[in-house]
């Protein structure tokens, strides 16, 4: 979901389904054999959250300058 979100280029959709994942990884028992397989994903999911976030700042910064220009400002 997360993915499909960042193809349609809708930032904030998908950093609340990383966040979603990042939740339910963390659900998991880290006794559990499954936290071992799920840890790399958490790894993974968290980087992904703070390059979407990066994209959604940088989108919100060129938002910004283009309503500026647009106003003549």
């Amino acid at each position: 979901m997360a993915s499909a979100a960042e193809q349609r280029h809708d930032w904030a959709q998908a950093i609340a389904d990383w966040e979603h994942a990042i939740e339910h990884i963390q659900q998991i028992n880290r006794s559990s054999t499954y936290y071992l397989k799920a840890e790399s994903l958490l790894n993974q999911y968290q980087e992904s959250v703070a390059q979407v976030q990066n994209k959604l700042e940088a989108k919100t910064v060129i938002e910004g300058e283009l309503r500026q220009s647009c106003l003549g400002e």
